[in-house]
């Protein structure tokens, strides 16, 4: 069966209408608008009991993951995470929190030294009630005003890029259309 090129095109359109993170078609002319929405208040302690409050991210850009020890394509980005938060550490623009779904703490724990992870993880907080619950897994940006930007289905790599360019100043999707924030 071939789809017409038309049906194609009209595709493209609706879904850099929506917003869609996965096909940006930046214009300088017609710059895509994506509603905004603020990160939730919340308050919980990450597995070395730091305890991480809304009003705590302010000011930076975070990159937030939400996974589970049983999710394997949320395994398979923890290598890359882990790098790119040892990359940033003491960076004032830049840092990392992610939420697990996993209810035992021990499994989480066990996890993350086996592999040598040392990112920051939360376990306990709901993430459903902060962020869209429609599977995992999920990674948002939250900019350094507390505004969210979500890269559900977008490789690691192309997140932690976007994280880099918005702590640099620029929109997350790499368009130069806005200019500097």
């Amino acid at each position: 069966m071939r789809i017409p090129l038309t049906c194609l095109a009209l595709v493209a359109v609706a879904a850099a209408q929506s917003g869609s993170p996965f096909l940006p078609i930046p214009n300088a002319h017609y710059p895509i608008e994506r509603p905004r929405t603020r990160l939730g208040d919340f308050q919980a302690a990450d597995l070395r009991g730091r305890v991480w409050r809304t009003a705590g991210l302010h000011g930076k850009v975070t990159l937030i993951d939400i996974w589970a020890t049983s999710c394997g394509p949320c395994r398979a980005d923890h290598p890359e995470l882990q790098r790119f938060y040892e990359s940033i550490r003491g960076n004032p623009k830049l840092q990392v929190l992610t939420f697990s779904w996993d209810a035992d703490l021990q499994r989480v724990a066990a996890y993350m030294a086996a592999k040598h992870y040392t990112f920051p993880v939360i376990l306990g907080a709901d993430p459903a009630k902060l962020f869209a619950n429609d599977g995992i897994p999920q990674k948002w940006l939250v900019d350094p005003d507390g505004y969210l930007d979500r890269f559900r289905l977008s490789p690691i790599g192309q997140v932690i890029a976007a994280a880099r360019r918005m702590a640099a100043g620029w929109p997350p999707d790499g368009s130069s259309a806005r200019g500097p924030r």
